[in-house]
């Protein structure tokens, strides 16, 4: 089977164990049914689509108004699903706090998010994903209301890999440039290399 972290989460937080409800396992399948609301919600999980996707739908209709939802993989290149799902939702979230080479960003809520909501904007299954034009647009936007230039660099690279999940090669290889040519300062990663750069435009 897979290797379990959880005797070292446990033995990390013995201090605080009193205060935690700890849930090990495929949060897909265990599901939640907890009625209390939520009013922070660290997301930390969403390292594949169908997950984000679960998030979406079982989470978010639970926040309480003004709630915080703290990101852990925003400013990072490899699941443009993260932030797809949040510009999805954007007229639902006012950005809390972003951070130089962040990692985490903080959104706060300022509208509920109700499951109909969801439906229509996601419907009932994973295309939400697969709409690349409209996706590309906001991938774009996203990149452009970035304060720190580190975190722009970055989200160009999620821009990039993106179009490369579509099959769009030539304009994730076109991003890719782009970073370059605006950040060069900056020395891309070599799993970002692979995906969009010289050698994934020759492939």
């Amino acid at each position: 089977g897979q290797p379990s972290f959880l005797g070292v989460f446990e033995d990390n937080l013995t201090e605080y164990s009193n205060l935690l409800d700890i849930r090990p396992g495929d949060v897909m399948a265990a599901g939640y049914n907890d009625e209390t609301p939520i009013e922070i919600l660290g997301v930390d999980l969403c390292k594949a689509l169908p997950v984000t996707d679960y998030v979406v739908r079982t989470f978010f209709p639970r926040l309480l108004d003004n709630a915080l939802v703290i990101q852990q993989d925003y400013i990072h290149q490899y699941h443009p699903h993260i932030h797809l799902s949040m510009m999805l939702l954007d007229d639902c979230f006012e950005l809390d706090c972003e951070l130089r080479w962040g990692g985490s960003l903080s959104f706060r809520l300022k509208k509920p998010i109700t499951e109909e909501m969801i439906a229509e904007r996601f419907g009932d299954d994973l295309g939400w994903y697969d709409q690349a034009d409209r996706n590309t647009k906001m991938l774009r936007q996203l990149v452009d209301r970035m304060y720190f230039d580190e975190n722009r660099w970055v989200l160009l690279q999620v821009l990039g890999i993106y179009l490369a999940n579509m099959g769009r090669y030539d304009q994730a290889h076109g991003v890719y440039l782009e970073a370059r040519e605006r950040f060069p300062y900056y020395e891309i990663p070599a799993e970002v290399e692979r995906l969009i750069g010289t050698e994934a435009a020759h492939a």
